[in-house]
């Protein structure tokens, strides 16, 4: 019995692994840089515009808290 619940856990945090990483492509076209020091840009490139300690967040994050895309990256 205990064997079995243990298989059960084992594919169960098989699936919600795959579930988080599902959708995730190599491109990462969904993906944006934005600054953290100021700034109201999202970058496809995250040595753009000299950001210090960019974060990698979503475009749908990033075009919600009002970020608008770079002219030089897009």
């Amino acid at each position: 019995m205990k064997n079995k619940k243990l298989a059960v856990r084992i594919i169960a945090v098989s699936f919600a692994v795959m579930a988080f990483f599902a959708g995730c492509s190599g491109s990462d076209a969904g993906s944006v840089w934005i600054p953290t020091n100021g700034g109201v840009k999202y970058h496809k490139d995250k040595d753009c515009s000299d950001m210090i300690n960019p974060q990698y967040v979503s475009l749908e994050y990033a075009e919600a808290h009002g970020f608008e895309p770079c002219q030089k990256c897009y």
